[in-house]
């Protein structure tokens, strides 16, 4: 594990020195006049403009330097920049605990004075890895820790708010793929490429049930009871009880399952399929109860598929370039939404040059759907009429989409690296934060919608504070 702070922090526009004890900003610097003033505890101070210059050019050299070189350095420290009402660069450091936990309070994470400019330091913890990171999930409960998995074979648990690691899941023979809390967060799941499935007890930070697979699709817990389903690429999903290991089988059309969601009543489950065929399980009795197929199915494999809050309805995305709204108690298709407007294509050959759907969401607060597409376009559908309302586009493909709980904002990450902060009703960003040099390979907001947990191919996991005007 190894701790760097980005290197956008260090330009050579971040001049200033800065109490390091007291966290507060000590110099400002502006560009029109060229010269820097000093804010300290002590009157009548004055620094020659050049001796600053050169006394915090070399500090912040000194420090990345230190960084950049370092295998494991260890610091809670962020530089933050801002702007004043009269245009003066303001330069702080405080610890980024302080930062969450004011955060949680609903304070503000700035405490000097004048405006902020987000996109300067959206970046406040970066946690590296031996390799590339491909997945990422927040304990539901407290949303306080983190599980990471990744290319080294390996998963973390760690804390949001200092980025300290709890425990390493050890002992994966392959990429850790999956991660996941249960429903109370007593749990964590962590799969890799090689079929190997592992439970681990936050508590004791032991690993209390193990079982061994073919080749892994998906992982997802019960929402209300310690039950864990995985979908195999023979197309089988297994169910089991943790700790005891009591299982049952749904037993697949022989073909890959490639998605999988239990539906919030909990006795349900919807599982996509590469056929392009959706079935819908009766968990008890182990049978499907709607087999979605032929032209009402999708033209190529399931990648992505999201339930509304109450079960009722089920969003699926595929290869073929479309999504399709389905009722889960008829096991009717009721909509087809496609962002050229086009059919879905005949072949799975002709559907993977196509648009592939790559995820899809419902908002909670009004009726829109989002759905993310490879090309990089983000489309925003009404619920109601089925009709297209905005294209936003992205400079890269799209990889997740995850609506806010109790707002109409939608956040994306992509291929290019960045997070991005839609407004539904409008369309338009509300922000971006960039920081990593790879693309996003997952991420995650918390309950508040106040952070990001990032998971990138740069073999960092990064979180950033999302900030919005209209909070």
């Amino acid at each position: 594990m190894i701790w760097r702070m980005s290197s956008r922090t260090w330009t050579s526009e971040t001049l200033g020195t800065m109490n390091r004890k007291t966290g507060i900003p000590t110099t400002r610097w502006s560009r029109k006049k060229n010269k820097m003033t000093v804010n300290s505890p002590f009157p009548n101070t004055l620094v020659v403009a050049s001796y600053l210059y050169h006394l915090t050019s070399a500090f912040l050299q000194s420090l990345h330097s230190s960084v950049a070189s370092s295998r494991s350095i260890t610091t809670t420290t962020t530089i933050l920049i801002g702007f004043d009402s009269k245009g003066w660069m303001t330069l702080q450091s405080f610890h980024v605990f302080q930062v969450l936990k004011g955060r949680r309070q609903g304070g503000s994470y700035w405490i000097g004075q004048g405006h902020v400019w987000v996109s300067f330091f959206c970046c406040h913890i970066d946690l590296c890895f031996p390799g590339s990171v491909f997945c990422v999930s927040l304990d539901p409960a407290t949303n306080s820790l983190a599980v990471t998995g990744g290319e080294d074979d390996k998963a973390y648990v760690w804390r949001v708010s200092d980025g300290e690691v709890l425990f390493e899941c050890t002992g994966h023979k392959d990429s850790v793929t999956s991660v996941l809390f249960s429903h109370d967060s007593s749990l964590v799941a962590t799969g890799d490429m090689s079929g190997l499935i592992k439970v681990w007890k936050v508590e004791t930070k032991q690993e209390v049930w193990s079982f061994e697979v073919g080749d892994l699709e998906w992982l997802e817990w019960h929402p209300c009871a310690p039950v864990l389903l995985a979908g195999m690429a023979d197309g089988n999903v297994w169910m089991w009880k943790i700790p005891g290991g009591h299982c049952k089988t749904l037993q697949g059309p022989g073909c890959q399952s490639t998605s999988g969601k239990v539906l919030p009543d909990g006795k349900r489950a919807v599982v996509g399929y590469e056929d392009g065929n959706v079935r819908l399980w009766d968990l008890k009795q182990g049978n499907a109860t709607h087999v979605i197929k032929g032209y009402d199915g999708h033209q190529g494999a399931l990648t992505c598929l999201a339930c509304n809050k109450d079960g009722s309805l089920v969003l699926t995305g595929s290869v073929d370039g479309c999504a399709k709204l389905i009722n889960t108690a008829s096991g009717k298709v009721l909509g087809v939404f496609s962002v050229d407007g086009g059919k879905a294509k005949a072949s799975q050959e002709d559907a993977e040059e196509t648009n592939s759907v790559e995820s899809v969401g419902f908002c909670n607060v009004l009726p829109l759907i989002a759905v993310a597409y490879l090309s990089g376009t983000l489309g925003i559908y009404d619920l109601s009429s089925q009709v297209l309302r905005h294209k936003c586009q992205h400079q890269a493909g799209i990889v997740h989409l995850q609506w806010e709980e109790s707002s109409s904002v939608v956040s994306t990450c992509s291929l290019d690296g960045a997070v991005r902060l839609w407004d539904a009703r409008s369309g338009t960003m509300v922000s971006e934060y960039r920081g990593h040099q790879a693309e996003i390979l997952d991420f995650t907001l918390n309950r508040e919608a106040s952070m990001a947990v990032t998971a990138s191919g740069d073999h960092q996991a990064k979180v950033f504070l999302l900030q919005r005007p209209d909070r």
